[in-house]
C-alpha cells in the first residue's frame, strides 16, 4: 500500500521540465528504456529519476508535459500530464465550483491514469481560499487542501 501511495503522488507531482535531458537511472536499465520508447515514441526532453526501484520520466509528448512511472520491468505504473480544464469531463469542473460558493477553476489540470483508472486533479480559488482537489474515477470529488489566501 505504501509503495502504491508513493508511486501515485510521485505521478501527480509534475514537475517542471528542462530544456535538456540528462542520462538518470533509466539509461542504466535497458528493459525500462525500451518499453518507455514504445509507449512514448514522440517524447522529448526526458529526465528521468529512480526512487526505491521505480523509474519516473518527465517529458514533453506532442506539446503536453507528461510524466510516467515504471516499475524495474518496464511495467508502466501510471502516467500523469497536464490538460487545460476544457480537456476534463463536462460537468465535472462545474460541480467543483459549485461545491465552493464563488470557486473557479485553475488554467490547467493534472490528469493521472493509474492502474487502468483515470483521475484528476485541481485547484478551486475563492475569495479566501486556494482549495487542491481530486476526482476519482467515478466522479466523486473530494477537498485535498485549502489554503488560506493572504489579501
Amino acid at each position: 500500500m505504501k509503495k502504491s501511495i508513493s508511486i501515485l503522488t510521485a505521478i501527480c507531482l509534475v514537475v517542471s521540465l528542462s530544456a535538456f535531458s540528462y542520462p538518470g537511472p533509466a539509461d542504466e536499465n535497458e528493459t525500462v528504456q525500451a518499453f518507455f520508447k514504445t509507449d512514448f515514441a514522440d517524447a522529448s526532453s526526458v529526465n528521468w529519476r529512480e526512487k526505491d526501484g521505480l523509474y519516473f520520466a518527465d517529458f514533453t509528448s506532442n506539446n503536453v508535459q507528461m510524466s510516467a512511472a515504471y516499475d524495474e520491468n518496464g511495467t508502466l505504473l501510471g502516467s500523469s500530464r497536464i490538460i487545460s480544464p476544457s480537456e476534463v469531463p463536462a460537468d465535472l469542473l462545474k460541480r467543483a465550483e459549485g461545491n465552493f460558493r464563488g470557486g473557479k477553476s485553475a488554467s490547467r489540470v493534472v490528469e493521472v491514469t493509474f492502474k487502468g483508472q483515470v483521475s484528476y486533479y485541481f485547484t478551486i480559488v475563492t475569495d479566501k481560499f486556494a482549495i487542491k482537489c481530486v476526482a476519482d474515477p467515478d466522479g466523486v470529488i473530494t477537498e485535498d487542501s485549502r489554503v488560506k489566501i493572504q489579501k
